[in-house]
């Protein structure tokens, strides 16, 4: 998401865009992140390959 505004600034100006949806952009990619980082709390550590 922040790719595409980041390198396509048009992106803000779609009616799409989470600026004139009510917030309901704005709540989705927040559960997103959410859900996001609590699977990535849940993985082990990555362990080091031996040689």
């Amino acid at each position: 998401m922040i790719d595409s505004v980041q390198f396509h600034p048009e992106m803000t100006h779609f009616d799409e865009s989470t600026a004139s949806d009510g917030g309901f952009g704005a709540t989705v990619i927040t559960s997103f992140l959410a859900l996001a980082r609590a699977y990535w709390l849940e993985r082990p550590e990555p362990q080091a390959l031996d040689p």
